[in-house]
């Protein structure tokens, strides 16, 4: 539960910023918990996807579409966080008997929201096999329309 606050602060104070720093605001500090040597496996892992799935964005917009605007970046940036902190509190508000179907909910909305016509399939969905990660998501994903499919859910 301690984690979930602290993530929720952290989305409001990503909030407040200019659009131009959600971006860097939530690459940095991700970095900076993979980096930390204290950090704890959860921590370690979870930041670690939102490392690759954030570095991914850029990168293969570059590759595919010759790049990507920083209003761009700020709003997957974004969205990602939320729909990462949706997913947890999900999670932990779900009965377990009702936690897989939770899970694969959120995974098929990663996997139903591509971001790129990325045909690695491998590399993209690297997380979603890793058998020990907390975060089960494909990283080829428009975060905007993945949170927006988990939210109509909800409604």
């Amino acid at each position: 539960m301690k984690k979930l606050l602290i993530a929720l602060v952290m989305m409001g104070a990503a909030s407040t910023m200019n659009a131009q720093e959600v971006f860097n605001y939530l690459l940095d500090k991700s970095e900076k918990i993979v980096n930390n040597p204290k950090a704890s496996d959860f921590d370690l892992k979870v930041n670690q996807f939102k490392v690759t799935a954030l570095r991914y964005i850029p990168t293969t917009g570059i590759k595919m579409k010759g790049g990507v605007s920083t209003e761009f970046m700020d709003v997957q940036a974004y969205s990602m966080n939320a729909f990462i902190l949706s997913y947890f509190k999900a999670l932990q508000t779900t009965p377990e008997a009702g936690r897989k179907d939770c899970i694969m909910r959120y995974v098929k909305a990663t996997r139903e929201n591509p971001l790129y016509e990325d045909k690695d399939i491998e590399n993209t969905e690297a997380f979603v096999n890793d058998p020990g990660g907390y975060t089960p998501f494909s990283i080829n994903v428009n975060w905007e329309n993945a949170l927006a499919a988990i939210e109509g859910e909800k409604k």
